[in-house]
């Protein structure tokens, strides 16, 4: 029990020899009476407890600024700290119109007409970005079904197959904008078909059935618009846009590559092309600096 006690008042001489001098001779109180000493030590005990929550307050405030900021960088300031990639599945519905005109003579005009009625395609798209620059490709589909003109059944399909190429120049909390080039391969098959499903062999010989791929290439310069549906945020790297896209549509070759089933057929006659091509969009994105 001595032991302890001597223990302890060894203790307490070391805690008053500790304190600072400056602080003693300031406590008009303090005359070495253990009142004294115990108003010092609590005015020193509450000091610290306010530094304490005066240095707490300020790491909370760091890492919340700190927070905001890594939130900026990652998902508002992209647009020009993108090092990583992301993949884009779009499915569009693009309108780009021909003219078949000049083919009238020999196809006659039910023919032309349904070559050219329908404009519009709908496209699926896979596209990958690195650095915001932007490559995909597509590939579309669209058909009349079959129309019946006199004994006739006339069948359009079209084809389109593309290559695109474009540049992220904004890629903000909302909305991205793409300048893009394409490079497209536009496939019509014409077939024409005789409405009965039983005829002499001697009709069919002298009609034959009509059953030609016209193939045109053409080019296409212009700009894409997305608006972000719903944000990325900090558990989630996808999101849905919807947009749209213009530009300005040319050929790539003058006339037609023109084939039967078997042959290749040589002509004269080219198809004419509205510059002016369109297109809406929906598109799931999926954003690897998200993480």
């Amino acid at each position: 029990m001595m032991r302890n006690l001597s223990l302890t008042c060894v203790l307490l001489g070391l805690l008053f020899w500790l304190i600072p001098r400056p602080l003693l001779a300031n406590n008009n109180q303090f005359s070495g009476s253990p009142k004294g000493g115990g108003e010092v030590i609590s005015g020193l005990n509450s000091g610290l407890q306010l530094e304490a929550d005066s240095i707490n307050r300020r790491l909370d405030e760091i890492v919340e600024l700190r927070g905001y900021s890594y939130y900026f960088e990652q998902f508002q300031g992209r647009n020009n700290s993108r090092s990583l990639w992301a993949m884009e599945l779009m499915f569009d519905v693009g309108f780009l119109a021909f003219d078949f005109d000049e083919f009238e003579t020999i196809l006659g005009d039910f023919n032309v007409d349904e070559l050219g009625i329908n404009p519009g395609i709908a496209n699926f798209e896979l596209g990958f970005y690195f650095n915001n620059i932007y490559a995909g490709f597509s590939m579309g589909f669209s058909g009349n079904g079959g129309e019946e003109y006199d004994s006739l059944n006339v069948e359009v399909t079209k084809n389109q197959y593309g290559l695109h190429f474009g540049y992220n120049i904004r890629n903000a909390k909302r909305f991205h904008i793409i300048p893009e080039v394409a490079l497209k391969w536009n496939r019509f098959r014409l077939i024409n078909s005789f409405k009965e499903r039983k005829i002499p062999i001697e009709q069919y010989l002298r009609d034959r059935d009509l059953d030609l791929r016209i193939n045109q290439t053409t080019g296409h310069a212009g700009v894409r618009f997305f608006y972000k549906v719903n944000s990325p945020d900090y558990w989630s790297s996808t999101y849905l846009t919807l947009g749209a896209y213009a530009g300005y549509a040319f050929k790539l070759t003058s006339k037609p590559w023109v084939y039967s089933e078997h042959n290749r057929l040589t002509t004269e006659k080219q198809l004419e092309l509205n510059h002016f091509s369109f297109g809406i969009q929906f598109s799931f994105f999926f954003d690897s600096t998200s993480y």
